[in-house]
């Protein structure tokens, strides 16, 4: 994404500050702005619609009159919207950048497969439910594999991680102390809080437009996996 033709726009706002509604400067700026929308996100966009309905001049009128005290608040104001319009959009992709750049690499490669190109296209319930489901999978696969055991949900977690009256199929230390056993029975409830999680983005329509809790969901799917990672290894 060209982040750079995107701030040029938002930097000749403060030039059209001292024009009018009518001026071609600004009729000049808002073409140069929608061919700068449509380069980076396409004709159909939604960024390219939130800026088309931004207004310059007052909702009513019969005449033209630059002076008119309606018309400079109405002109002022679609620059001041059209500042914080394009400083959000070019905000996101400057996240979207660093993740794709940074973050992405601290994921569990398995989640980056099943999740991180739902959450980046910003469809974060998706990406949460695959990441927590991958996990699950992974668990649920090693127990029926290993152990002839088909089970799901806490069943499975119960199974697989507690330690308090049976030997655990997958053990994250080597449980010879109380300390041991307490951090045992924690991960195991790591385990078991994904997938209530799980269980209710499956059955509700869970709205998740929250971009930092998404992205730190997949972290804990993360952290899960890795978990795994060094546990079954030994096992």
């Amino acid at each position: 994404m060209d982040q750079s033709k995107l701030q040029k726009r938002i930097d000749e706002i403060n030039g059209l500050r001292s024009k009018s509604y009518n001026d071609p400067a600004l009729s000049a700026w808002k073409r140069k702005t929608r061919e700068t929308l449509i380069s980076i996100f396409g004709a159909e966009s939604r960024n390219l619609v939130d800026f088309q309905t931004i207004s310059f001049s007052p909702v009513a009128f019969n005449m033209y009159d630059e002076d008119d005290r309606d018309f400079v608040e109405a002109y002022q104001e679609g620059l001041d919207r059209s500042g914080a319009i394009l400083g959000s959009i070019l905000s996101d992709i400057e996240d979207d950048t660093v993740l794709n750049n940074t973050d992405s690499q601290f994921l569990h490669p398995e989640i980056t497969r099943v999740s991180f190109t739902r959450f980046t296209d910003g469809h974060y319930p998706d990406a949460v439910e695959a990441a927590f489901k991958e996990v699950i999978k992974r668990v649920k696969d090693y127990v029926k594999n290993h152990h002839g055991l088909d089970l799901d949900g806490d069943s499975l977690m119960n199974r697989a991680f507690g330690c308090t009256s049976q030997e655990p199929l997958i053990k994250f230390n080597t449980l010879s102390n109380k300390a041991e056993h307490d951090e045992q029975t924690g991960i195991m409830n790591l385990f078991k809080g994904i997938v209530g999680i799980r269980n209710r983005k499956a059955h509700e329509n869970v709205v998740l437009d929250d971009r930092e809790k998404a992205f730190n969901y997949l972290h804990l799917a993360s952290l899960l996996m890795r978990l795994l990672d060094d546990s079954l290894v030994e096992s």
